[in-house]
Parts: C-alpha cells; sequence; structure tokens
C-alpha cells in the first residue's frame, strides 16, 4: 500500500471499477481537491526542519537515519493520548548502543 506520513493514499473507485490515487497538481497551482490537500506533507517537513534547527542543530550523514527515525516515531505517534506512558516502554525495547559505536568514525562503505 502506498503511505505518506504513515497514512495511506487517498483512494477513489474508478467508474471503470478500478482504484485511483488522488492527487494534486500543485505545480499547477492546485493545493486542494476535495478531502485531499498538501497539508500533511508540508507539516510533517516543517515539523522535521524545525527540530533540526531547534533541538538538534547539526546533523551527521552518520547519524542521519537515527534522526529520520526518531523523526517519523514522533509524526506516527502525535496524536497518542499516552504518550509519557508509551515513550518509556519504547525506549527500554530499544537496541542498546555504547558509546564508543555512537562516537567511532563512519566505516568507508556502509
Amino acid at each position: 500500500m502506498t503511505r505518506l506520513c504513515g497514512r495511506p493514499l487517498p483512494r477513489v473507485i474508478l467508474e471503470n471499477g478500478l482504484v485511483g490515487i488522488i492527487l494534486v497538481a500543485v505545480d499547477l497551482g492546485e493545493y486542494v481537491r476535495g478531502d485531499v490537500h498538501t497539508n500533511t506533507p508540508e507539516d510533517a517537513w516543517g515539523l522535521f526542519k524545525r527540530s533540526l534547527i531547534g533541538a538538534y542543530h547539526q546533523v551527521s550523514v552518520k547519524h542521519l537515519d537515527a534522526y529520520l527515525d526518531e523523526f517519523e516515531y514522533r509524526w506516527n505517534t502525535r496524536k497518542t493520548p499516552f504518550m509519557f506512558r508509551h515513550a518509556p516502554k519504547v525506549l527500554v525495547q530499544a537496541e542498546h548502543l555504547e558509546h564508543q559505536e555512537l562516537v567511532a568514525p563512519k566505516e568507508s562503505g556502509v
């Protein structure tokens, strides 16, 4: 299934019975078509950019996957009513990372 920001893309049943994906033509100045709009992706990227500027200040290529994983988790759980109960459970179950591995230079070819 095609997903955008953790949600399935809006689908529509066409006249011939096939399923299509509803898209908006931003390059033509269209930003809304019915219930489909560009706000969700713009909100996600805006939140990511603000976290880079406000919380992290610098992002290394070596740890970019980790930053993106954390952002994806935060975005997908932003409406979770029990965040302060849920987040510690996830952290306790996370893979252990030694400090030496964290600060070690990135291996070439990885």
